[in-house]
């Protein structure tokens, strides 16, 4: 055999290699996403739970219970200091 030969037969074998790796990565990727797309709605409800305690700086809920709709009515307000700058 010659070495084009054999250089050729050992591309061809690593080439199909990288396809299969390709293949199985995303056969798991398309899979992940279908995985996230069944649970859309409990993970958009975590991730606003998160959100929302770190701009609040407060302690998230519990991260599996329903969002609290009056999370921003816990909102501390400053009083308006206005008029003491009145002059």
């Amino acid at each position: 055999m010659s070495f084009y030969a054999e250089l050729s037969s050992t591309l061809t074998q690593y080439l199909l290699y990288w396809l299969f790796a390709l293949f199985a990565f995303l056969l798991v990727i398309i899979w992940e996403a279908i995985m996230l797309y069944k649970h859309q709605s409990s993970i958009r409800r975590r991730l606003f739970t998160e959100i929302t305690s770190i701009f609040l700086h407060r302690q998230p809920d519990r991260l599996d219970s329903n969002v609290n709709d009056n999370a921003y009515s816990e909102i501390p307000v400053a009083p308006s200091r206005s008029k003491e700058f009145v002059v």
